[in-house]
């Protein structure tokens, strides 16, 4: 605006310097056909002289023109600058503004991972722990129900060697017994019958004792071997 308002100053300075020389070269004219040719050129100069004076002021005013024009265009380009260095460091604080509100938010959402994970570690571990003790138990249980069980075969096996002790007692007695009749039935009839028959009727009754007491010894190994496979 400044600028168009010089540019209209300057050019109607220089139409009316043109006017004025233009008025003059008439006034020369006018003063060489009245004065004469001295008149006339002095007018002329001294029209002349105005117009260099007007042309100075013309450019002297072209000059502070320009310079007011490139003043006011500096300080545009300033302001302009200051302008964007103004939105850059207002770009950069929102940039820095929106990078620390994403560092918090990834710090957020770090430790809120972390809490996450603790939980699951410490519910993991109770879990554990109550399996661990649940399994314990089982193993403690197994191991007691075992523990009966091998004290009622052991039982089983001392009542069992109990009655073998006893029922082996009761056929010695009956075989004490036996042999003690053998032994009064043989001797009557050594008495009876002869020393040859009563030696052969002696002779088949220890036999047959001896066949029964190798019956008793079977029967009592055969016990015993079951009873030791029982208790392995």
């Amino acid at each position: 605006m400044n600028t168009t308002i010089a540019t209209t100053a300057t050019t109607g300075l220089s139409d009316h310097c043109l006017t004025l020389s233009g008025w003059g070269m008439t006034i020369a004219a006018l003063g060489l056909a009245l004065l004469g040719p001295y008149w006339s050129m002095f007018i002329f100069w001294v029209v002349r002289r105005a117009g260099s004076v007007c042309g100075l002021a013309t450019k002297t005013e072209l000059e502070r023109s320009r310079e007011q024009w490139e003043t006011e265009r500096e300080r545009e380009r300033r302001q302009w600058v200051w302008q964007k260095e103004l939105e850059m460091g207002l770009l950069e604080r929102e940039r820095e503004r929106e990078r620390r509100q994403w560092e918090r938010e990834r710090e957020r959402e770090k430790k809120q991972w972390e809490m996450e994970r603790e939980r699951e570690k410490k519910q993991w571990e109770t879990e554990r722990e109550r399996e661990k003790k649940q399994w314990e138990r089982e193993r403690e249980n197994e191991r007691k129900q075992l523990e009966r069980e091998r004290e009622n075969e052991r039982r089983l096996r001392e009542r069992g060697i109990e009655r073998l002790e006893m029922e082996r007692e009761r056929e010695r007695n009956q075989w004490e017994r036996e042999r003690e009749q053998w032994r009064e039935r043989g001797r009557e009839r050594w008495i009876g019958a002869g020393a040859a028959r009563s030696h052969y009727s002696l002779f088949s009754q220890m036999t047959c004792v001896s066949l029964k007491q190798l019956g008793y010894f079977g029967i009592y190994f055969v016990q015993n071997t079951a009873s030791d496979l029982l208790a392995h």
